[in-house]
């Protein structure tokens, strides 16, 4: 059996700072739907939004939008000629995200947290506060709705959840329509499904049966998806692919730029796979799903920071149930997370003029000097926050494998002058 959390000092702030995060974001959030200005350019819909608009009237487009035929169809059962049905379903769909990752946060989390009502709190905190502040979750939906990342989203952490979450095993044929349905909201998810579930049967998470069958259904959601009418417009993988890279790797502006987008994405948390090699199975098989996605994503589009979004986000739940296990660990997680909200800057005002718009989200158009402002001084005001976060994940790390931490601990050895 494994040995208790001592609720100390460390424990108190790691609760104060992640229920701090967690409002903070939340506020953020509300205050981005309720007071964010829509994007003004083609009427509201934005640029690929526009295709999703004229969608959601029947209309056949290029593609790759015409594949993404769920989205204006739940859209159109709210409304079926404004922007209100895409701003409702992607906002149930980023809350309901929210929630389901704070709840697989809070069940899988380490057993030394399960004593303490405290101490087990921080892990869902810290998850949901990430979800919240990501700069390309509520933030960018509350000014430009019109697009299909966070109904992918909560599809592929909906088949995370059935994986990895106790749950009945008839409970798991969930994952068929799940997975059937998540290449239609964004058809790379079948590819991405597809590898997970392989793994998720080699690593024994899941019956190979389950995980055939949810595969199969998966592989016919992204053949319906590339079968949709369209008016063309897509390159062959291989052209898109060298497009990006060219673009990426061509001049060191270009190079500047991905970086940033990157980094922005993922922020702190990749410092944290530093720390994979003792982490449990599960936490080991959603942190595969995040670089399965990475590959399969990183270069479909240009605005990779909102495309890898969702990796970052799987790190850091994967994080939340491995690293947890001590007091300063706790803590450690929790900065880590702050310092990922500095870098999101959820409580930036953008407007709807589309150049200002692009200023901040779009850094793969916008100027050097937007890009520096926008992107890069923000990861840099954050690093502190996200180094010092890493160390003390290095000394919970410590001292889990010190044999007397234990007994220390319980003495108060560990107990922070606060």
């Amino acid at each position: 059996m494994s040995p208790q959390l001592q609720v100390n000092g460390w424990v108190k702030a790691a609760v104060v700072l992640s229920g701090s995060l967690f409002g903070l974001a939340a506020a953020a959030a509300t205050s981005q739907l309720l007071g964010s200005e829509r994007i003004s350019i083609n009427g509201g819909c934005g640029w690929d939004g526009e295709f999703y608009c004229a969608m959601l009237k029947g209309t056949v487009v290029p593609e790759p939008y015409s594949r993404r035929i769920l989205l204006p169809f739940l859209a159109r059962q709210v409304s079926a000629d404004t922007l209100t049905g895409f701003w409702v379903v992607n906002v149930l769909s980023l809350a309901a995200v929210t929630i389901l990752a704070m709840y697989i946060a809070w069940k899988l989390r380490p057993e030394e947290l399960r004593a303490s009502l405290d101490a087990g709190l921080v892990p869902p905190l810290a998850v949901g506060a990430a979800f919240l502040s990501a700069r390309n979750s509520f933030h960018i939906i509350a000014t430009y709705p019109a697009l299909t990342d966070a109904l992918g989203l909560l599809f592929l952490v909906g088949a995370i959840a059935l994986v990895v979450l106790p749950v009945p095993p008839r409970a798991r044929w969930v994952l068929i329509p799940i997975c059937f349905l998540a290449p239609l909201s964004r058809e790379q998810l079948a590819a991405v499904i597809a590898g997970a579930l392989v793994l998720a049967g080699l690593m024994r998470l899941l019956p190979w049966l389950t995980a055939l069958s949810a595969l199969a259904a998966s592989l016919l959601g992204g053949a319906i998806a590339l079968r949709q009418p369209h008016l063309g417009g897509a390159q062959p993988l291989r052209g898109t692919v060298k497009y990006w890279l060219d673009h990426d790797f061509g001049s060191w502006q270009g190079f500047f730029r991905f970086i940033v987008m990157v980094m922005l994405a993922f922020g702190p948390f990749l410092l944290v796979l530093g720390l994979a090699r003792g982490w449990n199975r599960t936490a080991l098989w959603i942190v595969s799903v995040a670089a399965i996605f990475t590959a399969i994503s990183l270069f479909a589009g240009g605005d990779t920071d909102r495309i890898l979004t969702p990796a970052g986000l799987l790190i850091v739940l994967a994080a939340s149930i491995s690293v947890t296990k001590n007091e300063r660990a706790l803590l450690g997680l929790a900065l880590l997370v702050a310092a990922y909200a500095v870098q999101q800057a959820p409580f930036a005002r953008v407007g709807g003029d589309p150049v200002a718009w692009l200023t901040f989200f779009g850094l793969r158009v916008t100027t050097i000097d937007s890009v520096v402002h926008n992107g890069l001084v923000p990861l840099l005001i954050g690093l502190p926050i996200a180094v010092a976060g890493f160390i003390l994940l290095l000394a919970g790390g410590r001292q889990r494998s010190d044999p007397h931490s234990r007994v220390k601990a319980s003495h108060n050895l560990h107990e922070p002058p606060w």
